[in-house]
């Protein structure tokens, strides 16, 4: 197989593996996949999940206390994955596509 080509497929097997790897440790938002509707009858933030379950005041602070953190504190592992990923692509491409050199003998 030809080195260029062969560069190639392993960058592309880099990237497949780090999007996989970044799907599995990304953590999710507070309270995303609520089962059961806890509301009872208190003060509400005015919001609602997909099943019309209103947030409490408590709940909607700590979704939006999560939404405004930096990327780096809310998904580590998938950030340090991501530049693991663009550091390897770029290696291998560079080494892959690069002329060899000739003797001058």
């Amino acid at each position: 197989m030809n080195k260029k080509i062969k560069s190639v497929l392993i960058a592309i097997a880099i990237v497949v593996v780090s999007i996989i790897a970044i799907n599995v440790t990304t953590n999710h938002q507070p309270y995303e996949n609520r089962s059961t509707c806890d509301y009872k009858g208190g003060p509400t933030s005015g919001f609602e999940d997909e099943n019309d379950c209103p947030y409490t005041i408590k709940e909607a602070k700590e979704i939006t206390d999560y939404q405004a953190s930096p990327i780096f504190t809310r998904q580590p592992v998938g950030v340090i994955i991501f530049f693991i990923a663009i550091t390897s692509v770029i290696t291998v491409l560079i080494k892959g596509l690069k002329k060899p050199k000739k003797n001058k003998e």
